[in-house]
Order: C-alpha cells, then structure tokens, then sequence
C-alpha cells in the first residue's frame, strides 16, 4: 500500500504534538481512507502535486506543493472553489493545471519549479548539486514547462 497503515496513522494522530499528515505518495484512494477515518482529528495535507485538486475535494485540508511555487494565484482560487463547494470549477481549474502539475511530480518539483518560475519571469538560478547536473532534464522539459504555465495561467481549459 501507500504511506503508513491507516491504523499507525490513527494511534499516531492521539500523540498531543500531532495535528495533520502531508501524504506525497500521490495515491488519491488512501488520502481519501485517511480523510474518511481521521478527517476530524488530523488535518491531512496532499504534497503531490498532480491529484491536489481532487484531494481537496475528499477532504485533504490543505496543500504542500512545488506548483504552488510557480502558480499560487491559481491554487489559491482553486482552493476557494473547493471550500465554497464549486466543485465544477474546482475541476476546471484541475483541468486547466494537470500538465504542470503532471511534468513537476514527474520530474520531482525542484527544477520543474525553477523553470516555471522563469518562464513567468523570476529567474531563482539553478538548482544546486546533485540537481545541477540535470542539464539534459532542463531541456527536455523545458518547452513543455513553457506551455503547462501559460496552460494553467490562462482563463479558460
């Protein structure tokens, strides 16, 4: 299975210094079993990416993210879609956002983050050792960072 046993999870969750879970295992099923057995006592944070979105909607709390680097504007209005029930534009939204967030779960958030951040204009240098040697992941995905940002930034799936 994904993550630590729902029932580890659940003994856990009764220690005074516990409050939430980040899951980055990308498995929408088990944040939604954590959700459907914790989801009172433990706030659960999704931190992949690519399933945010649907997480939010079974119940995860909130998001720890690498797109959130690179688009927060569009999170955040996501976000407030989830929290207001608007569902249907929530899922837009997810639509709208997919490849991004598909190619920085994928290529492991760090250097897809830069190259987003650059594409929109803030260029944070390169990434650091052992990273910075992944000038030939650099440019194989950086044209298609350049077209999931303009993708996700713009107004309409």
């Amino acid at each position: 299975g994904y993550g630590l046993e729902v029932g580890l999870v659940e003994e856990i969750s009764r220690l005074n210094n516990v409050i939430g879970l980040k899951d980055s295992s990308g498995s929408l099923q088990y944040i939604m079993e954590v959700t459907r057995v914790l989801g009172r006592d433990l706030s659960v944070l999704v931190g992949y990416d690519e399933i945010t979105i649907p997480a939010l909607m079974f119940g995860a709390k909130g998001a720890i993210l690498a797109s959130a680097n690179v688009i927060p504007e569009v999170l955040v209005e996501a976000y407030e879609k989830v929290i207001s029930g608007d569902y249907e534009g929530a899922l837009s939204i997810h639509e709208r956002i997919y490849e991004l967030t598909r190619i920085i779960a994928r290529y492991g958030g760090i250097l897809p983050a830069k190259l987003g951040l650059k594409v929109r204009g803030l260029d944070v240098g390169p990434a650091r050792s052992p990273l910075k040697a992944c000038d030939l992941l650099k440019a194989e995905i950086s044209n298609s960072i350049g077209m999931a940002v303009k993708m996700a930034l713009s107004s309409t799936p």
